[in-house]
């Protein structure tokens, strides 16, 4: 068979057996991150194992030269080296059943590599045509023909109307998720997958469990943000019924199906329960042993027969250039509880009695474990003495949050571990202490109008975190001739209509009356021109800085950067008479917030 249909027809069975290895043990559990990572390590697996053949060495010749013979170089020379026919002429190109089969394949690969770099173009294409807006440091997109928002790298498409609706804080944090954790490379190395094996189904299953997977993960972090669950899902389902998409990117109402909003109440799943993707392990074994070339056993038989019949002066020759040695590769080192033990004692562990299991690779397995762990470490911890394990190993660090301008200590500020749901919040003296899982671990903090920090803490020490304030920039809409009191109103009628929320957002923003158009209309409907400013023909925008108090109400207003006397005393006129916000929240309290704002004068 033709060396390349030989590789696809490889790596779709490949794919295939990794896919089921998550459809039975990890779809329905709650280990998204691991998940996520899976698919990954499962794609780039598939792709090379073909290459591999357990213990290939170089093959020495009784020359003086060294040749290479292996697996990869087989399929790679039968790649390279023109196949012919015999015909009645002589020899000649032909084209038989298996070059049809080719052409066909390339079709369809060419067909969805084109879709995919076409839909490239024209995502970078609307970005640098359309409207684009910044609202809390994100960069939006705006375009009419958005029916559900979806992020593109670090840009976020929405339809100008959704910038005004409720939940606009819930979509971007959502977003927001998805440019922060990277997933768009997960959606391309996932497309490019599918464009190699477009005709295998289970390369389709594969990439929607990847798209499952991306926003399940970006789902968990907002709701860790504190967004109370059956409105975030009222939140979904108001785009439900959203139109198709491209393949780069996830939308909002992506698999919006019950699947997806019970993962959202889903208690989380023991950890116990990872050991069952080790499933993973042999079946790599198994596969790298069925694609290695078949007649390479046949030859090690052959090459241990004439080695033992060598003489044994220290000079090793085998009289075939054709034959080769196997060496097999280590294996891993496995460590139970601190403690390195045997395959066999490995093997014989009640499953029932595993806490947990790592599984360490490359570098970071030599690191820790020695040379021994070339070939990787498998980790593996146990109950102790009825003592859940991870109990036993967790460490310790302990601090204080300080507001880096006042030196006075913050109180309530958030405290995440990275990609977990660990964390803790400072008591009133700006006082944490943090159970670690690992010796050293990255800590997020976050507070409301403070810049977001992140520090890698380690077992024991004590620290000092320092949070700076950072104005919220506010980018308005257009403003349009409603006045604003009256989409105040209407706004807070759907609020009232609304059902109380089960839990307090644990942080939010200040929010003017009626939203961002209501600002918008509100600072449009006040703007009365000086009359110098207009024979001169001044105009522009003057941004001002305000804090919000915690009651809501607009004090210290000051011009950050003005244009004209005239129209700066202005600005400040019309920001100082605003009404009352409603005041940002951090952890159900109120909290002042600076906000930076451009009031626009144009002739």
């Amino acid at each position: 068979m033709n060396p390349l249909i030989t590789y696809i027809i490889q790596t779709s069975v490949a794919i295939s057996l990794f896919y089921l290895i998550y459809w039975l043990f990890l779809r329905k559990e709650t280990f998204f991150n691991f998940n996520r990572y899976y698919f990954v390590v499962s794609i780039v697996t598939a792709l090379s194992l073909p290459f591999l053949e357990l213990g290939r060495t170089p093959v020495f010749e009784n020359t003086a030269r060294v040749q290479a013979i292996t697996g990869g170089y087989y399929y790679v020379e039968k790649a390279v080296i023109p196949q012919t026919v015999m015909t009645s002429s002589g020899i000649s190109p032909g084209y038989g059943f298996m070059d049809i089969v080719l052409w066909i394949y390339f079709a369809g690969a060419g067909f969805l590599l084109f879709r995919l770099i076409f839909q490239a173009v024209w995502f970078w294409g609307k970005i640098r045509k359309s409207t684009k807006v910044e609202i809390s440091g994100m960069r939006i997109v705006l375009d009419e023909k958005v029916g559900s928002p979806f992020s593109f790298f670090s840009w976020i498409f929405m339809n100008p109307e959704q910038i005004n609706e409720n939940g606009m804080q819930e979509i971007l944090l959502h977003e927001k998720e998805h440019i922060r954790q990277r997933h768009n490379l997960d959606l391309i190395l996932t497309e490019l997958i599918v464009t190699f094996q477009w005709f295998n189904p289970f390369v389709w299953l594969f990439r929607r469990s990847v798209k499952e997977t991306l926003e399940y993960l970006a789902d968990h972090a907002v709701l860790q943000q504190g967004v109370p669950v059956v409105n975030y899902q009222k939140l979904l389902l108001s785009y439900a019924l959203g139109l198709g998409h491209p393949a780069l990117i996830t939308p909002l109402n992506f698999s919006l199906n019950k699947k997806r909003m019970i993962m959202m109440k889903k208690m989380k799943s023991p950890g116990i329960r990872k050991w069952r993707s080790l499933a993973f392990l042999p079946l790599v074994l198994i596969l790298s042993l069925v694609f290695s070339n078949p007649n390479a056993a046949q030859r090690d038989v052959k090459d241990r027969k004439e080695l033992s019949e060598q003489p044994s002066n220290g000079l090793i020759q085998l009289k075939h250039n054709s034959g080769s040695l196997r060496d097999l590769r280590e294996s891993p080192v496995y460590i139970l509880n601190g403690k390195v033990i045997s395959k066999s004692e490995f093997q014989s562990l009640d499953p029932g009695s595993i806490q947990a299991v790592n599984v360490l690779k490359g570098l970071e397995a030599v690191e820790k474990y020695g040379k021994e762990a070339t070939a990787g470490a498998v980790v593996i911890t146990t109950r102790i003495s009825g003592v859940k394990a991870e109990v036993l190993q967790k460490y310790l660090v302990r601090g204080k949050i300080i507001n880096a301008e006042t030196h006075e200590p913050l109180a309530d500020v958030n405290i995440v571990v990275k990609n977990t749901t660990r964390g803790t919040v400072s008591g009133q003296d700006g006082k944490f202490s943090l159970p670690l899982e690992k010796e050293s671990e990255e800590v997020y903090f976050s507070y409301v109008g403070f810049k977001p920090a992140n520090q890698i803490l380690k077992n024991g020490e004590i620290v000092e975190i320092r949070l700076h304030r950072a104005p919220a920039m506010i980018f308005l809409p257009p403003a349009t001739p409603v006045p604003w009191q009256k989409i105040a109103e209407e706004s807070e009628l759907k609020r009232k209509s609304t059902p109380n929320p089960e839990f307090t957002v644990v942080e939010s923003m200040p929010y003017f009356p009626g939203g961002l158009q209501a600002l918008s209309n509100y600072i449009a409907s006040e703007i009365k021109y000086p009359g110098k400013a207009k024979k001169k023909g001044i105009s522009g925008k003057v941004w001002m800085l305000f804090t919000v108090d915690k009651s809501g109400n607009v004090q210290n207003v000051s011009v950050e950067r003005g244009i004209d006397p005239d129209l700066d005393r202005e600005a400040v006129r019309i920001i100082s008479r605003m009404p009352k916000w409603k005041p940002a929240m951090q952890r159900g309290k109120p909290v002042p917030v600076q906000i930076n704002i451009s009031v626009d004068f144009v002739l």
